[in-house]
């Protein structure tokens, strides 16, 4: 997951050929670089060599509609609202090769309402980035869970910190019908409303003459639900045609979610599940399913999911750990996070695409852009830590 400026800094310093030899796709989210491409009628590969002489041809372009890019933030980009029919016309403009649908995560909006409820217990303003992402149908249905949420705090416990409040509720989520009943509708909703929103983005890319692949993302809080959304998005990308461009298979590109965090074991169970089940619909239709996954935060979730039925996944964790002066390198089998500063250049060994060339890049310590290309280096340990599990199972 990369900006355009990233694309930049790794064209001026020289690195830029190496991101081609760890992956051949990236993710954009909206930003403002973009929305200049939007404005211009160009495409993001047209734009950059327009304006920076930057040849990037060889890669791939997936592009996120921005969960957290609220609707005034979008449109200062793009200069459009953010709904259905303008969406699918970024993507188309821009020349992306997968557009991720816009869909209404279960996760998110559950996780808002608890935020709601603990913002006015201890009487402080709530995240107001979660607030303006809450999706504007569900809006009365998620303060009145935050009010139902509310009615389980003891009111007279001041002791009471944030993160013991919501592992609290989380709990008794399970325990209490009425709460387990709210959060249930709220899940299903959250299903309808992702499936509905699929459909009409499949009828406009159709009629508009759409030339990416839409990818759905699953929603559903509980397993029987994201088996329902998982089921019933097959049956509407079929019966829309819409497959990647393959030659010999009909294949079909499905997002599902993490939510950006490290996963539990029931979390990565209820995954596994999903991508068994997935495989195993879509193979009764005479079809194939790649799966990407969404959010990849943490490496250990390598040990946790079926990566023999995942395809694709993005990252934002390593350019952000590359901004820290920090990589991921792997030895005996286990992958470590590690300061760039503690490692003695004179022994440092490595054969990946960043320090057979920019070793003295990635090991700077500094926050210089040039640096940046520690990414590469932690993507390329990702990816073989990934290989060898495939291989030892």
């Amino acid at each position: 997951m990369l900006e355009v400026r990233d694309i930049y800094y790794a064209y001026i310093y020289g690195w830029l050929n190496t991101i081609f030899e760890v992956t051949d796709t990236v993710l954009f989210r909206p930003e403002l670089e973009l929305g200049n491409a939007f404005k211009e009628n160009l495409t993001i590969k047209e734009y950059l060599k327009k304006h920076y002489k930057i040849n990037i041809e060889k890669l791939n372009i997936m592009m996120d509609h921005g969960i957290f890019v609220s609707d005034e933030l979008f449109k200062r980009f793009f200069g459009v609202e953010k709904n259905l029919p303008n969406l699918i016309k970024v993507y188309d403009v821009l020349g992306v090769n997968y557009g991720l649908a816009f869909d209404v995560p279960s996760r998110l909006q559950l996780q808002t309402a608890i935020e709601i409820a603990v913002s006015k217990f201890l009487n402080i303003e709530p995240n107001e980035k979660m607030i303006k992402s809450v999706y504007p149908l569900l809006k009365p249905q998620i303060y009145k869970l935050a009010e139902t949420f509310l009615s389980y705090i003891d009111p007279n416990d001041k002791s009471l910190k944030p993160r013991v409040i919501k592992n609290k509720l989380m709990r008794l989520m399970k325990e209490k019908r009425e709460l387990y009943s709210e959060v249930e509708n709220l899940s299903l909703q959250t299903v309808n409303e992702t499936l509905r929103n699929l459909e009409e983005q499949l009828r406009i890319k159709k009629s508009q003459g759409g030339k990416f692949v839409l990818i759905p993302v699953i929603q559903g809080l509980y397993l029987e639900h994201s088996k329902e959304c998982l089921r019933k998005t097959i049956d509407l990308l079929i019966s829309y045609e819409e497959f990647l461009p393959e030659k010999d298979e009909k294949y079909l590109y499905i997002a599902i979610g993490t939510g950006g965090t490290v996963l539990s074991t029931q979390e990565a169970e209820m995954i596994n599940n999903l991508l068994a089940y997935g495989h195993e619909y879509a193979g009764k239709h005479k079809v194939k399913v790649r799966f990407h996954i969404l959010g990849w935060s943490s490496p250990t979730m390598a040990r946790k999911l079926r990566l023999d039925l995942v395809y694709s996944s993005d990252s934002l964790s390593v350019r952000r750990r590359a901004v820290d002066g920090k990589i991921y390198m792997l030895e005996d089998g286990k992958l470590r996070l590690v300061e760039v500063a503690r490692i003695n250049p004179e022994s440092w060994k490595c054969e990946c695409p960043a320090c057979k060339s920019f070793s003295s890049y990635v090991l700077d310590p500094s926050g210089k852009r040039r640096n940046d290309v520690r990414f590469v280096h932690s993507l390329w340990s990702i990816k073989k830590y990934i290989g060898e599990i495939i291989n030892k199972k």
